[in-house]
C-alpha cells in the first residue's frame, strides 16, 4: 500500500506530537483523525484532518494508529 493513501488515527491530546502529525497531514495530504475527549482537540483548519470522540468508531477505519502520552495532571480528565 502507498502510505499516502492510508488512514492515520492519532489518539492523544493537543500537543507537540499531535500538532506535528497535523503538519505532516497538511504537507503530505494524508488523512488524519484525532481521537480525544472534548476539550483536548488540536485546533486546525487542515482539510485532511478530522476529530472523533469515539475510539471505537475511529479505529474501525484506521490503517495506522499513533499515540502520545497524557500528563498526570490531565490524565483523569482525558480518560
Amino acid at each position: 500500500k502507498n502510505y499516502l493513501n492510508l488512514n492515520y488515527t492519532f489518539v492523544g491530546p493537543s500537543g507537540n506530537i499531535g500538532r506535528a502529525w497535523v503538519e505532516a497531514s497538511k504537507t503530505l495530504g494524508i488523512k488524519l483523525t484525532q481521537v480525544c475527549p472534548k476539550g483536548f482537540e488540536i485546533d486546525t483548519s487542515c482539510k485532511t484532518f478530522n476529530i472523533s470522540y469515539s475510539i471505537d468508531e475511529a479505529i474501525v477505519n484506521s490503517d495506522i494508529v499513533l499515540t502520545d502520552s497524557v500528563s498526570e495532571s490531565k490524565e483523569i480528565t482525558f480518560n
